[in-house]
């Protein structure tokens, strides 16, 4: 009898606690307001090209899901936008940026993207100036080394405060402090 309290008494307290779990101070999408803009990662070039690439025509390509919130915060229109298609013909100007939202978070078969994929967005970034702004795993720059791209922003979610905080960092109003946490030289 008295083992047998001492284990109904052990599981009253554990089932049953005194003090109910405390509720977070903030919602998720709270915090993630508040995580978007520290997470932002540039790779590449200084301040001041990010600027230059600004004020010069520019076309905006995606791939995936279209970044409605990232593409309504930049605010000025490009010249142009279209989704990615693999023959990619008419981009009427030399600077393009390109939002990539992989199909997939996990590393394994580059995220999703087909390797023909990855071939085409290497030759662009070859016959142009493109900045990548990255919305997915940072995993995937070990394919699409940040040299070939005038700048990389790795922004890691498309959720829309990330998307939101990486229209910010583009128009100029932000600075992105993150620094990636994998070596991309070694896989």
């Amino acid at each position: 009898e008295a083992s047998f309290r001492r284990i109904w008494e052990g599981k009253h307290r554990i089932f049953n606690p005194v003090n109910p779990p405390c509720q977070p101070a903030r919602s998720w999408q709270e915090l993630n307001l508040k995580l978007a803009p520290l997470c932002l990662t540039e790779l590449g070039a200084s301040r001041d090209s990010l600027e230059a690439f600004r004020g010069a025509p520019f076309s905006v390509i995606y791939h995936g899901k279209r970044p409605e919130v990232f593409l309504e915060g930049i605010g000025s229109l490009p010249a142009q936008e279209m989704a990615w298609s693999p023959d990619l013909e008419g981009i009427g100007t030399p600077n393009v940026l390109f939002v990539l939202n992989p199909p997939s978070m996990k590393p394994a078969e580059q995220v999703g993207l087909p390797a023909s994929f990855i071939k085409s967005l290497r030759a662009l970034a070859t016959e142009r100036q493109v900045v990548l702004y990255l919305f997915g795993n940072p995993y995937l720059l070990r394919q699409l080394p940040p040299a070939l791209f005038q700048t990389v922003v790795c922004a890691f979610q498309p959720l829309r405060s990330f998307q939101r905080a990486a229209a910010l960092h583009f128009r100029g109003n932000i600075r992105a402090e993150g620094e990636l946490s994998l070596d991309l030289d070694h896989g």
